[in-house]
Formats: structure tokens, sequence, C-alpha cells
């Protein structure tokens, strides 16, 4: 479920999606000089001191392959709003 918003957000801020895993992602966007890939992976998150109180929750690893950094950044954040986790 996280994975299908994960890519419903990614293909609405423009990136080119493929399936690269049952949680990983392979991302393309941009053109030209902004192109950048990067691969989105759905983790889980431990919350919480302790083996009584360890809380878990979805979220996402983003890893740039290549292009510019900034350009990485500026997309992964766009999508990170758009996913609300």
């Amino acid at each position: 479920m996280v994975v299908l918003a994960l890519q419903e957000a990614a293909l609405g801020c423009g990136c080119q999606v493929h399936h690269a895993g049952p949680f990983l992602l392979s991302c393309t966007h941009g053109a030209s000089r902004g192109c950048v890939a990067f691969k989105a992976e759905v983790c889980h998150l431990s919350t919480g001191g302790g083996a009584s109180n360890n809380k878990t929750s979805n979220g996402v690893r983003y890893t740039r392959l290549w292009g510019a950094p900034l350009a990485f950044r500026d997309i992964a954040t766009q999508i990170s709003k758009d996913l609300e986790l």
C-alpha cells in the first residue's frame, strides 16, 4: 500500500518509475542537465525505547544513483511532501 502511494507521488512529480523489487522503485526525473536517477525504498523505522515500547512506522529511503545533487534533493523533497507519511 505504501509502495503504491510512493509510486503515485513519484509519477505525480513527473518521474519515470519502474519496480526494482517488492519495496523498491527505480526512478528518473528531468531532462538533459537536470536529469537525475535514484532509488526509493520503503522501509520500517523503529521508534521508542526498549523492547516493550518499540513501535514501527513506514519511511522512505532515497538513494541518488547519478545526476545533480541539488536536482535529487529537490525531487526527493517534493515526493516526500506529496507522500505525507
